[in-house]
């Protein structure tokens, strides 16, 4: 009896190492594909007179590289780059990056080891360096420690197998370029901590389908997302104050976007050619509308700007070709340049009273455009503002209107009725030309300004009265 409970226990204890062995070459596997491979061995590090490492020798094919505790390491004038024998590097202890001697040209930290897979930063690190692994395109996997605060230019830019990132709720900034072109990124856990996006920080990240951004963010930067052509969902979080130049520029599945209360500046560019965005909700807190703010976003159909809105610049919707329905707040005294050029569905809008100019190429090419009423504050119509609304059939002019500028109204082939105001000073170069169906019954004697080609080819135009 004794001997069988000897066996039985025996018995026992050989299932569960058996077990035990089984799951670690599982857990492994699963993990780490070449775990097989013992760290720090396979190679030498090479360190100049000072001890900084600046190159490193490899006597295998494939090594796990170890960072020591207290290492220097050159971040620019270093070989450690360009070696595909690396696949997983750790970092030990803290390290220190010597920056001396900064020149683009040179390979930086571990930039290009294009079969380097994992990466491993131990605690005390609190930043990692310009362009150290740039390239690096088979990176798969990073642990950052819980006292990193920021990621510098270009650091991961060009790591096109990186899928995820989870940053420690110890970064503040993430740098210029620092994750460019990571293509397969799909998900960002953005810590709580986060105040800085810099400039194209995940630009062309092609694959990343939504981002949550936290409350301490306030701006996001240049070129911060551009062309991120799988982003369909945004949460902006209510800090958010500035959207800088091309922030979202080419993000092309895009389709709404919900601004908090709190943004006050949308920048140059900032979503221009996003042609899935249908929606927009302005906040009522919006100050400034950059030049191209929304050009080429051709799925666009409605938008109602604020009251708040004190500053347009110059072909913020051009292109938008499906917008159909356009609100204006009245206190407006100003709308820039082809504000609304090639809206090509555009039938109808209203102006502010209160608009003394319109400029140069406001409605041009908007071939929708079958009617319009001009305030009764207009004083001038600017080169091209017209220029080929084919739609466009009549115009009556207000009281004061003085000047109609070269071409204002070129190529407007329906157009037939031009009711022309007295007190009108000048009507410029071509400003009418190819008007066809045209019939200029009379021109105020109020005009000194008459250029010879002002109705170059249209019907009928009579003289003055």
């Amino acid at each position: 009896m004794e001997k069988r409970k000897k066996k039985t226990v025996i018995l026992a204890i050989a299932i569960v190492i058996l077990l035990s062995v089984l799951f670690c070459i599982f857990y492994m596997v699963t993990y780490d594909d070449e775990w097989w491979i013992r760290e720090g061995v396979g190679y030498e590090f090479i360190t100049d007179e000072d001890g900084v490492i600046v190159d490193i020798k490899i006597t295998e094919e494939k090594v796990k590289v170890v960072i020591p505790d207290g290492a220097t390491i050159s971040s620019w004038l270093s070989n450690l780059g360009g070696h595909d024998e690396i696949i997983a590097i750790r970092f030990e202890g803290n390290c220190n990056f010597s920056l001396v001697g900064i020149r683009e040209a040179q390979r930086r930290g571990f930039s290009e080891c294009l079969n380097l897979k994992k990466v491993i930063f131990s605690e005390g690190i609190t930043y990692v360096p310009v362009g150290f692994f740039i390239g690096c395109s088979s990176l798969e996997k990073i642990s950052f420690p819980s006292s990193l605060e920021g990621i510098n230019e270009s650091a991961f830019e060009g790591c096109t197998a990186l899928a995820k990132i989870t940053f420690p709720e110890s970064v503040k900034e993430i740098g210029y370029n620092a994750f460019k072109e990571c293509t397969s990124l799909e998900k960002i856990s953005f810590p709580s901590s986060l105040e800085v996006i810099d400039y194209g920080a995940f630009e062309r990240c092609t694959a990343l389908a939504e981002i949550t951004l936290p409350e301490s963010v306030k701006e996001i930067g240049y070129n911060a997302f551009k062309e991120c052509t799988s982003l369909e969902e945004i949460s902006f979080p209510s800090s958010l104050e500035i959207i800088k130049d091309s922030a979202f520029e080419g993000c092309t599945a895009l389709a709404e976007i919900a601004f908090p209360e709190s943004i006050k500046k949308i920048q140059k560019c900032a979503f221009r050619g996003c042609s899935s965005l249908e929606k927009i909700s302005f906040p009522s807190s919006l100050e400034v509308l950059g030049a191209h703010a929304f050009e080429g976003c051709t799925a666009l159909a409605e938008i109602t700007l604020p009251e708040s809105i004190k500053v347009i610049a110059e072909c913020t919707f051009k292109g938008c070709s499906s917008l159909k329905q356009v609100t204006i707040p009245r206190s407006l005294k100003n709308l820039p340049i082809e504000m609304f050029a090639e809206c090509t569905s555009l039938e109808s809008i209203e102006l502010p009273q209160s608009l003394t100019h319109l400029p140069s190429g406001i409605f041009a090419g908007c071939t929708s455009l079958e009617s319009i009423e001009l305030p009764r504050s207009l004083y001038s119509i600017g080169e091209f503002a017209f220029g080929n609304c084919t739609a466009l059939a009549e115009i009556t002019f207000p009281a004061s209107l003085r000047r109609i500028y070269d071409r204002a109204f070129s190529n407007c082939v329906s157009l037939s009725v031009c009711e022309f105001n007295d007190g009108l000073k000048t009507i410029g170069s071509q400003a009418f030309i190819n008007c066809r169906s045209l019939l200029v019954t009379s021109i105020p004697a109020t005009v000194t300004e008459l250029s010879d080609d002002a109705f170059e080819n249209c019907a009928i135009v009579m003289g003055e009265t």
